[in-house]
């Protein structure tokens, strides 16, 4: 009898197991109908088969069943690989075939203490292709790098366990030099793995790190999400076992696994025939794509708020906008080909670059940039000397080549004005700038005048810009340097024809103001997140005392810049719109010093006169003066200095007064 309680209460406690099982099913069973019906909707415009409920839970798992998250990661996912050449991956072609038995990737067989996959990544074993002759070369074999990793993680995540638990991503560095890293390509690894793949990354643990790997490693851990950069190690082979167990790792790495990677690849090769091919069909990829770009297929997905298809809304709007500018530049402004610079082609190591400044001196380095200076013929004015447009810049002198100025279209025009055929309402003082490896990487512009805060704001919009970078004060030895063309927190909410502009926050730094903004469509009810900041210790044609307090105002930009692409569907990342005063002289110093410190982390290589020439040849007078001409070289060796690259003797006397 005394059982009897007991027992029913036993009873009670598994009916209601049961019943919460019954309704976790069920809501995991309408997660699966509602992400299908999006992803095949998608798959039936483009007259592809639809997606299995297979492949559908691979990016569901991934995501706990939120549906949302879910779509997104499908969509990144698609876009990544159809942008990397990696939808149809061909086991068969003799380059893979190369790359898949170099043993430089491989999934091993046994997995950590949380049943999680372990991939590992061998450095050394990657190609060490420097040389700027080659780079061709290294793209091919990037892609079949990436290729080959990609056709392994599509075979694994075949096993239930890692779609449940993940992947923990080992980068051995043991043996590797500098000439075997490729920053490009461990970029790519690292954005498909933490945001572009259906398969939860749950630690990076990078092993036997070198010395110089510092720099690159600040970079590469501000791409990951903040809540997994506690999960990004650096360690030495000895501690790899504090979080693998040996008998999961190979001797290499100090367990004591023997790991057969060509069964391994044996087994790739005969899931891949078995499986089904839709996680990533070309023409599917294809389709989203295109319906992401196409303004109707939004409109034809509209839906109640509650329905799936409408949480892809957004982005497609997002994206259509994003879009804009680059489709009406190709349909709109006439060029003989792609005004995209390569800033590979010259260079001179960190060794070289300190015996320049010592034989030079900053006398020399100033004669190098008069000789820079007396190029000035790169490109016609047309545009920017118009009547109509000539009110619209600050300064008379300071115009925009017509190649490279940013074009405005007129969708958004407030209510009142439009375009005419003495004045389209297209013109902006504003120059795009190729970025290191990236086109259109910034837009350097004028700091706005009152009677273009609407213009400012239009192409804020039309370019997809997430963050502004200010290099000057408002006013400057009492005079008007730019005029306050976004609110703060004593002003909190302004308006610039269809935007509606508020300032959500505000923090103060020593050299700097970083500004929280959301900009809002009121035409689309669309908004964004901005981010201004504001460098407030920079002398007017002068240059500061040291670069120290820039490069932390450039590492603040460096993560605003990963916290906006967090939050949007891009699978690039939108320009740095900069401006000082006119939108030459500092403007022009912080994008050289930026994209000389870019190059030198990927390539290890500088050469900051070529990179200023082409600069000037984009944005016309960019780096006024030879104290900004210097200004870079300073900011590169205290960039070294600051990554531990370099000595203090090493840089004791450089730039002082001759």
């Amino acid at each position: 009898m005394d059982n009897q309680p007991q027992q029913e209460q036993q009873k009670e406690q598994h009916q209601t197991y049961e019943s919460r099982q019954e309704e976790m099913l069920a809501a995991e069973a309408r997660a699966i109908s509602s992400f299908l019906r999006v992803v095949n909707t998608i798959r039936d415009n483009g007259k592809v088969n639809p997606m299995s409920e297979k492949t559908a839970l691979k990016f569901l798992i991934s995501r706990k069943y939120d549906v949302q998250r879910a779509l997104q990661l499908y969509q990144m996912h698609e876009i990544t690989r159809l942008r990397e050449g990696l939808t149809s991956i061909d086991p068969n072609d003799e380059h893979l075939k190369q790359e898949l038995n170099t043993e430089k990737f491989t999934i091993l067989k046994h997995r950590d203490s949380n049943d999680s996959a372990i991939a590992i990544f061998t450095a050394k074993l990657h190609p060490a292709i420097k040389s700027s002759k080659y780079q061709n070369f290294r793209k091919q074999i990037n892609r079949y790098t990436l290729q080959g990793i990609v056709y392994q993680l599509d075979s694994a995540l075949e096993d239930i366990l890692t779609q449940r638990n993940g992947i923990v991503f080992v980068y051995n560095m043991s043996g590797s030099d500098y000439s075997n890293f490729d920053y490009e390509l461990c970029q790519k690894i690292l954005l498909l793995l933490k945001g572009a793949y259906p398969a939860k990354l749950k630690k990076v643990l990078i092993v036997s790190p070198p010395f110089w790997f510092r720099a690159p490693f600040h970079l590469l851990r501000l791409i990951v999400r903040e809540k997994l950069r506690d999960r990004v190690w650096l360690l030495n082979i000895d501690k790899l076992l504090e979080h693998l167990p040996p008998q999961a790792l190979t001797p290499e790495l100090g367990g004591s696994y023997l790991h057969n990677h060509q069964a391994w690849i044996e087994e790739c090769n005969n899931l891949h025939k078995t499986r089904l091919h839709d996680l990533c069909d070309p023409t599917s990829a294809q389709a989203l794509v295109k319906s992401l770009s196409n303004k109707s297929w939004n409109s034809r997905t509209k839906r109640n708020s509650n329905d799936a298809s409408a949480s892809l809304e957004g982005l497609v709007l997002e994206s259509y906008m994003q879009n804009l500018d680059e489709t009406r530049l190709n349909s709109g402004t006439k060029r003989s080909k792609p005004f995209i610079y390569d800033y590979d082609d010259e260079g001179m190591s960190l060794s070289q670059l300190i015996e320049v400044i010592r034989n030079k001196g900053k006398k020399g380095l100033g004669e190098e940039y008069d000789e820079i200076a007396k190029k000035e013929d790169f490109g016609t004015f047309l545009v920017s000397s118009s009547p109509s447009n000539m009110r619209k810049n600050r300064y008379i002198n300071v115009r925009c080549f017509d190649h490279t100025r940013v074009v405005l279209d007129p969708y958004d025009l407030p209510d009142g004005l439009s375009a005419s055929q003495n004045d389209p309402m297209d013109y902006i003082n504003a120059s795009y700038i190729d970025g290191y490896r990236q086109p259109k990487a910034y837009v350097s512009t004028q700091g706005p005048i009152e009677q273009t805060f609407v213009d400012f704001w239009r192409m804020i919009w039309q370019t997809g810009c997430r963050v502004i970078v200010m290099v000057t004060l408002n006013i400057e030895q009492d005079r008007l340097k730019c005029d306050q063309y976004w609110p703060s927190s004593n002003n909190p909410i302004m308006m610039a024809g269809s935007y509606a502009i508020e300032c959500l926050n505000q923090e103060f730094h020593d050299d700097f103001i970083v500004t929280h903004l959301r900009l809002t469509s009121t035409k689309s009810q669309v908004s964004r997140d901005i981010w201004h900041l504001q460098f407030i210790s920079w002398p007017d044609f002068g240059t500061p005392d040291t670069s120290t307090a820039l490069l932390k105002y450039r590492d603040s930009i460096i993560k605003k810049q990963h916290e906006a692409i967090e939050q949007t569907a891009s699978t690039s990342y939108p320009p740095l719109v900069v401006h000082c005063s006119a939108g030459v002289g500092r403007s022009g110093t912080f994008v050289a010093i930026d994209i000389c410190i870019q190059k030198f982390e990927t390539t290890g290589l500088v050469d900051i006169k070529s990179v200023v020439t082409k600069l000037r040849e984009q944005r016309y007078y960019s780096i006024q003066t030879r104290h900004q001409y210097i200004f870079c070289y300073m900011a590169l060796v205290e960039y070294a200095a600051s990554c531990g690259l370099l000595a203090k003797q090493d840089i004791v006397g450089l730039f002082e007064d001759e």
